[in-house]
């Protein structure tokens, strides 16, 4: 009887922790630049349960991103995101979109601030959105405060990965199982003993 009653207590709980809004962190490193710089860039989605495929837009899904751009020895270039003093996105949809795993297969993330004038992006097999004009796969960076105009641009997509870290509701819930498991075996060590 009382195991019946925890196995439904964690079946409820195990519910009630899928249905809960939870934040995954994809992070981007990019291919070589034509000047021997790369972007890397982190990405924000907001999913309802586990993060499924689909399209995650900007304020949509897509909570938050950053972009930033690197020279050869990975000291940083410039940064720009969401978060950035005068951002915009140029009037551009920012989005990604999951495929099975979550794995990422298009995405289209551009951040651009004019004081002072910073325009990074970073595109992947854009077909997605038509008021996009990017296509194909590519990274672009252009900064005019680093050295006259430098920039850089890439026709190849670089690598998404997945930060998988387990959330706090996740350990609270394990630690909350484990402990009616153990009142359980305790109760029925109880129960034979007397």
């Amino acid at each position: 009887m009382r195991l019946n009653f925890v196995v439904k207590t964690l079946a409820l709980l195990f519910l009630i922790h899928i249905g809960q809004v939870r934040s995954a962190t994809f992070t981007y490193t990019g291919q070589q630049l034509n000047d021997g710089s790369h972007l890397t860039a982190t990405a924000n989605l907001s999913c309802f349960g586990p993060c499924a495929s689909g399209s995650y837009v900007e304020g949509v899904g897509l909570t938050s991103f950053n972009i930033s751009w690197l020279d050869v020895s990975n000291n940083l270039l410039a940064s720009v995101g969401t978060g950035s003093a005068g951002y915009t996105n140029a009037g551009k949809v920012n989005y990604m979109t999951l495929g099975p795993g979550p794995t990422v297969t298009n995405w289209l993330l551009l951040a651009l601030t004019y004081t002072p004038y910073t325009y990074l992006y970073t595109a992947g097999y854009d077909t997605v959105s038509p008021s996009n004009t990017f296509s194909g796969s590519q990274d672009y960076a252009y900064v005019p405060a680093i050295s006259a105009g430098a920039f850089g641009n890439s026709e190849k997509a670089g690598e998404w990965r997945v930060s998988a870290v387990p959330e706090p509701e996740t350990y609270a819930m394990m630690l909350a199982g484990m402990g009616l498991l153990g009142l359980t075996a305790r109760r029925r060590r109880q129960k034979l003993n007397a």
